[in-house]
């Protein structure tokens, strides 16, 4: 059993009651959270939602997430911020699992899904490696 706040676990089941409801015409929900645990529980509502037919919600669905560290990495990127201003934003959260892949030069990836540390997030942001962070 995840037990959650009512906020991030309403809003979810707001967004999948949309998407049951209003079908194809919504193109994407993304949800702002820094909490993993919301996504856990989106995957155990769809695995049993799907096995008891309950939602009319595909498997591959609108409802995205969108974490702090998604968005400090797409600042960084952009050059929003910079290095004095991501340790700072990062601060309340030093140790934070990251879930992330890293691209090859021959199109594998390599998924990492771990906890970092706020120097090694910014080291991996500043590398020569391609990446995407997914959470």
């Amino acid at each position: 059993m995840i037990k959650k706040s009512a906020g991030e676990t309403s809003i979810l089941a707001l967004a999948f009651l949309l998407v049951h409801h209003y079908g194809n015409k919504i193109k994407q929900i993304s949800i702002s959270t820094s909490d993993f645990a919301v996504v856990e529980i989106k995957k155990k509502i769809m695995d049993y939602s799907s096995k008891h037919n309950l939602l009319n919600v595909p498997t591959i669905n609108p409802i995205s997430f969108l974490s702090t560290d998604v968005l400090l990495a797409r600042a960084f990127r952009m050059g929003m911020i910079g290095e004095t201003e991501l340790i700072y934003l990062r601060k309340s959260t030093h140790r934070k699992r990251v879930i992330c892949i890293i691209r090859n030069n021959d199109s594998t990836v390599v998924p990492v899904d771990t906890v970092m540390e706020t120097g090694d997030f910014l080291q991996l942001l500043k590398g020569n490696e391609p990446y995407d962070i997914i959470f």
